[in-house]
């Protein structure tokens, strides 16, 4: 990177990880050329509307393998399909719920879905730190690769 550029990174969680996805497959040409952003971080998104598209070539997704509400398989699905797979990373934390980063769900929460299901939102601190060093991770080692 020369001194003027700055890498720009997208994070988004759940529905916001979703606007990510969606922006991208809609405006693809646009982030096809020259522009800042160098890659994205989505947790727990809802990964099943995107699963036939290219999606954002560097990706980092984290999620959990007991989130129900945006399983984690569909996200498996996506990039298994992806042209970009050597850029991409997928994190599944084991044990972990939807919305296991938030702390106001350190009392477990209910969420009645749009499907008609119920889901449950725990907050766990183990998840929490591990997705923080995932994300730390991915940035050093994205910005090494942009110098």
């Amino acid at each position: 990177l020369s001194k003027k550029e700055t890498p720009v990174f997208l994070m988004g969680f759940s529905m916001g990880g979703y606007s990510i996805l969606k922006v991208f497959v809609q405006y693809k040409k646009y982030f096809q050329n020259k522009n800042p952003l160098k890659g994205s971080i989505l947790f727990y998104p809802r990964c099943r509307d995107f699963v036939e598209h290219q999606v954002i070539p560097v990706l980092l997704i984290i999620g959990g393998d007991q989130d129900y509400r945006s399983p984690i398989t569909e996200c498996q699905r996506m990039l298994a399909m992806s042209p970009f797979k050597s850029k991409q990373t997928l994190h599944i934390l084991k044990g972990a719920t939807h919305a296991f980063d938030v702390q106001e769900f350190k009392i477990p929460q209910k969420l009645r879905g749009e499907d008609g299901i119920t889901h449950e939102l725990i907050y766990s601190p183990k998840h929490y730190s591990k997705s923080q060093s995932l994300v730390l991770q991915f940035l050093n080692h994205q910005i090494k690769q942009s110098r």
